[in-house]
């Protein structure tokens, strides 16, 4: 089965702690705002390596697990099962290293 993104949407189940994900939010804009989310989390993550700044590596950390639910979210979306190992990922799998973020165009 082939999905063109363009013609999909969020399914609106994943949660992230007292939050959930709308459904039906075009991937478009779904992409848009990950875009800008990965972009500030590569900015916390930066400023808590550079300055040894605790909250900003707080805030980076729950931010990417906020992207990891979108990102799962849109998954679904697109009608895949996600098989993930739970000794992998496990509930959130956002904790990577500043490098493994994708390169983004906007900033904080």
């Amino acid at each position: 089965m082939t999905h063109n993104p363009r013609d999909s949407s969020t399914a609106g189940v994943e949660t992230f702690d007292l939050f959930r994900l709308q459904p039906n939010v075009p991937f478009k804009h779904a992409f848009s705002q990950l875009s800008v989310l990965l972009g500030c989390i590569r900015h916390l993550t930066t400023e808590a390596e550079m300055e040894d700044d605790r909250v900003a590596g707080s805030a980076a950390r729950i931010l990417s697990e906020l992207a990891k639910a979108l990102i799962d979210d849109m998954e679904r979306g697109m009608g895949k099962n996600l098989q993930l190992p739970a000794t992998t990922w496990g509930r959130v799998a956002a904790h990577r290293r500043p490098s493994q973020l994708l390169p983004v165009r906007r900033r904080c």
